[in-house]
């Protein structure tokens, strides 16, 4: 997802605010992480180099990756993943019509 922490945002903010105070520990990272935007080429918006950059420093200063970090990213995923349907509940043959299913049952995933 190319906008992740975006949406993690959007999340912690204004979808379900105050449910997640354990982001506000990532996004201050994010933003420490910001004051080498002028050494350095990156893109604080992709996850994945977000996440790059925090383990190096976790690695080079001897620290465990935070848990706050993987319970981060599992709440986002979480959320905006949609619920598969079990077979018995779902429309139509299982069989032969798996790919309009096979990211839940909304239109809008598959």
């Amino acid at each position: 997802m190319s906008d992740f922490v975006q949406k993690s945002k959007d999340l912690c903010f204004e979808e379900e605010p105050g449910k997640h105070e354990e982001f506000k520990e990532v996004f201050k990272e994010v933003e420490r992480l910001s004051r080498i935007l002028n050494i350095a080429s990156l893109n604080l918006g992709n996850i994945e180099e977000v996440l790059s950059l925090l383990e190096m420093g976790a690695f080079a200063s001897g620290a465990t990756f935070a848990e706050s970090y993987k319970t981060y990213l599992c709440d986002v995923v979480n959320h905006y993943t949609p619920s598969m349907l079990p077979q018995e509940q779902a429309t139509g043959k299982w069989d032969t019509e798996w790919p309009n299913r096979c990211f839940g049952s909304s239109p809008l995933h598959n």
